[in-house]
């Protein structure tokens, strides 16, 4: 694996990492008080990543608020997390029916299409995602990760252009990103112009 490959994988992996704990980082630094609101105790558990009793706790919500979708949410990320894709999903889709304006909940859904090799599927709810709220570049980097797994890199590449047009400061690892994907293509002057961009971030030069 070259240093490039290296860096995009690392950077998927932190991406994946950071996209399911978006919701609950805010609780990260809390400890989980008998005393707190339902919710707030169980996403506080997620972010400690407890998973087996953030679990119970969204259980609970549900069991006590049919229709509180984010309780459906929460089993999910706890259930994928878990590897348990089959049932995430269904608590997924649940969430859905009860929200489907909730982009995120389809991005969820998209992430766990991905784990069950359905590209096509992931692919749809990311398209969904982001026609609900354009101007999330999370959403467009998902979709143009699940367009380079399927071979598809032009649209890969589509995507990550629409990215760095979202965001304020460019991310290097974008750059190495698109770089991989013109190589893919056979397209040399291009991912070589690609790599240097993402050198120079990192060398504060750009």
């Amino acid at each position: 694996m070259s240093k490039h490959s290296a860096k995009f994988g690392s950077f998927l992996f932190v991406a994946l990492l950071m996209s399911m704990h978006l919701a609950s980082l805010a609780f990260r630094y809390n400890t989980p008080e008998k005393n707190d609101p339902l919710i707030v105790r169980a996403k506080t558990l997620l972010a400690h990543e407890d998973l087996e009793e953030a679990l119970t706790a969204f259980r609970k919500l549900i069991k006590q608020e049919p229709r509180n979708f984010e309780g459906y949410l929460g089993v999910a990320d706890c259930l994928y997390f878990q590897n348990d894709y089959l049932n995430a999903m269904s608590s997924v889709n649940s969430a859905i029916s009860l929200n489907p304006k909730a982009a995120d909940a389809h991005r969820r859904r998209g992430k766990i299409h991905e784990k069950l090799h359905q590209l096509d599927d992931a692919i749809d709810d990311y398209t969904i995602a982001i026609a609900l709220s354009p101007n999330c570049h999370l959403y467009l980097s998902d979709r143009s990760d699940a367009y380079r797994k399927k071979g598809d890199y032009e649209k890969a590449i589509a995507d990550l252009d629409k990215y760095i047009k979202l965001v304020r400061r460019p991310n290097p690892m974008i750059y190495y990103s698109r770089s991989l994907l013109y190589a893919k293509l056979g397209k040399k002057a291009q991912a070589d112009a690609e790599r240097r961009r993402g050198d120079m971030i990192i060398n504060g030069a750009y």
